[in-house]
């Protein structure tokens, strides 16, 4: 019963590692958060300060070769939750946390955003889920809820970038008890 219990244990792990965009796709598919809408616009080089956008649309360029240089993210007004973002920055690192529509990077100073963190303060329900297309790279797999999204330490600029809010995946725990 054990090595059968083992067995499947381990095919499941090996299958579950095959697709290594299960997540992306479990997360791309994540319900909506209904009551709660994030905007936010990318100053882009040689462009300035896009409109907002919002939802998952994108912000800053595909195939063009820019860099985002400096970003705001906001929350609806009467969704009573704080966003808050850090900023990567060439030249500089990590910038302090800023929060609720501050700007996060660097205006005039031409230099790039290279990586992102995005948080909700204290927010059970709801989840935020970004993801950044990078030099060289692409598009990169989503985030959630703090994680980096780009690169430190490669010297690649962050040339756009998707963010939504998502009702908070369920996060489920196996146990096992040998008998």
């Amino acid at each position: 019963y054990k090595m059968t219990l083992v067995i499947i244990i381990v095919i499941a792990l090996i299958l579950g590692g095959i697709r290594s965009d299960s997540a992306t796709e479990l997360f791309a598919n994540s319900e909506k958060a209904k009551d709660v809408n994030v905007e936010y616009r990318t100053h882009i080089q040689s462009i300035g300060w896009q409109d907002y956008k919002s939802d998952g649309e994108l912000a800053g360029t595909e195939g063009k070769s820019l860099r985002l240089e400096a970003i705001n993210i906001k929350l609806n007004e009467d969704s009573n939750l704080d966003i808050e973002y850090q900023a990567h920055v060439q030249g500089i690192g990590w910038q302090d946390w800023k929060k609720n529509g501050e700007t996060a990077g660097t205006e005039g100073e031409e230099l790039r955003i290279e990586a992102i963190r995005i948080k909700l303060n204290e927010q059970d329900d709801y989840s935020v889920m970004y993801r950044v297309h990078v030099q060289n790279i692409g598009w990169q797999d989503w985030k959630l809820d703090g994680e980096v999204a780009g690169t430190e330490g490669q010297s690649l600029r962050i040339e756009a970038i998707e963010i939504k809010i998502i009702k908070k995946p369920v996060k489920h725990l196996l146990n096992i008890d040998t008998l």
